[in-house]
């Protein structure tokens, strides 16, 4: 074997290495993800038990949401808010703030609710992202 087959074959090597420790983060960072997911339910659902725990011991008349009809509305205020959030994060939200619901499919409500709204777009992920300038709009 020459120098120049040395060469290549150590390159090789620490390409490999290098590729099999990338996939190895990868599946580490997947993992951490999936934790911060469960812990983000997790942490939700205590807020919404703290939500209605408070409100049945009178701590607190009503929800943030509880006096506003729009979902439309309510919507608008939190993506307004977070700048950027999932449909999930959309609902317990809604729900920790007192916005009745009153459908099972939630996640279509919630579309619908700001499809024309010109100031939240649908990424290609599927959240929902607060647009400050809209296009064509005054100042």
């Amino acid at each position: 074997m020459n120098r120049e087959d040395d060469i290549e074959s150590q390159l090789l090597n620490y390409i490999k290495e290098a590729e099999d420790k990338k996939e190895e983060l990868r599946k580490d960072l997947e993992g951490i993800n999936n934790k911060i997911i469960a812990l983000t339910d997790r942490i939700n659902n205590f807020k919404v038990t703290l939500q209605f725990h408070l409100e049945k011991i009178g701590k607190i008349e009503q929800g943030r949401f509880s006096n506003i009809k729009s979902l439309g509305k309510a919507c608008e205020i939190l993506i307004k808010e977070h700048g950027e959030m999932t449909p999930k994060q959309l609902l317990e939200e809604l729900k920790i703030g007192g916005y009745n619901l009153k459908t099972k499919k939630t996640t279509q409500a919630i579309f619908f609710s700001v499809f024309k709204n010109p100031h939240i777009k649908r990424t290609e992920e599927g959240n929902y992202e607060w647009v400050e300038n809209v296009a064509g709009e005054e100042l």
